[in-house]
């Protein structure tokens, strides 16, 4: 079957809310559960704010399996973001979250599939380098950034709260 890759919209937030709960069990032993604690109508105005931004998707049938958020970053900016134990960075990066896809689609090359056209998309834009910042209990995410040719290069916490390890991958 051939996954095509697009920009999700503003009418995608109730699927990809779905995707959301149906990684919901992934994302509390990660420890990112509080996105769950709020109100349904909260979550939904978060992922429609969300959806305003750079948000790639694959669907089947209709429904979200996947999804990737990108974001440009002006590092000068957010110097207290990325924090302890990393190097110097560009001005500007992209820096990806949002990274789902649905248990039965797993090891599927979806991941493969969303990142290849991430790429595409911010390279057009000139920029050279992704972020990835991941809780460093999360051995499977670490896995697949390494997998897409990230490294590791740096540790630490995200506005103090979680230990994360902090990879880069350099576009070509």
């Amino acid at each position: 079957m051939n996954f095509l890759v697009t920009q999700a919209k503003i009418s995608d937030a109730e699927s990809m809310l779905d995707l959301m709960y149906s990684c919901k069990d992934d994302l509390d032993r990660e420890g990112l559960n509080s996105f769950f604690t709020l109100p349904y109508w909260e979550q939904f105005k978060r992922i429609k704010a969300m959806l305003r931004g750079n948000v790639f998707i694959i669907k089947d049938n209709g429904k979200i399996i996947a999804t990737l958020s990108e974001s440009i970053i002006d590092s000068r900016m957010f110097d207290e973001y990325w924090s302890y134990e990393t190097y110097f960075y560009p001005d500007h990066y992209a820096s990806f979250g949002s990274f789902l896809v649905a248990k039965e689609y797993r090891r599927k090359g979806m991941a493969k599939k969303l990142m290849d056209h991430a790429e595409r998309e911010v390279s057009k834009r000139g920029i050279g380098v992704i972020k990835a910042l991941i809780n460093k209990g999360n051995h499977v995410s670490i896995q697949v950034a390494k997998d897409l040719g990230f490294k590791k290069i740096g540790r630490g916490r995200v506005l103090g709260k979680y230990k994360c390890l902090f990879f880069e991958k350099e576009l070509i």
